[in-house]
């Protein structure tokens, strides 16, 4: 969000409605291959670590983004282009 020039009270005010409409129980937790998928684009697409973590969750569990973010969106259209390089890094995933 900062790094889009969104402002530190629009980014308050959007993480208060998120607070209210989102079930801390349906958070889904960060997982070591979300972690590894997220510091593959950012060193390949040059996503920031909040946007990484974001389209790595995304890619991971083959979810749509509810972003407009054009970049978020279209890292996560190259799922199956990125998992493909990560599968040369590991054999056993």
């Amino acid at each position: 969000m900062k790094t889009r020039g969104i402002r530190i009270k629009e980014r308050r005010k959007t993480w208060l409605i998120l607070h209210k409409l989102i079930d801390a129980d349906k958070i889904e937790p960060i997982t070591p291959l979300d972690m590894a998928v997220a510091t593959y684009l950012v060193a390949n697409y040059s996503l920031d670590y909040f946007d990484s973590l974001i389209s790595a969750q995304c890619i991971v569990r083959e979810a749509k983004p509810l972003t407009t973010d054009r970049e978020i969106i279209g890292v996560v259209s190259k799922r199956s282009q990125i998992l493909s390089a990560l599968r040369r890094y590991i054999s056993f995933y």
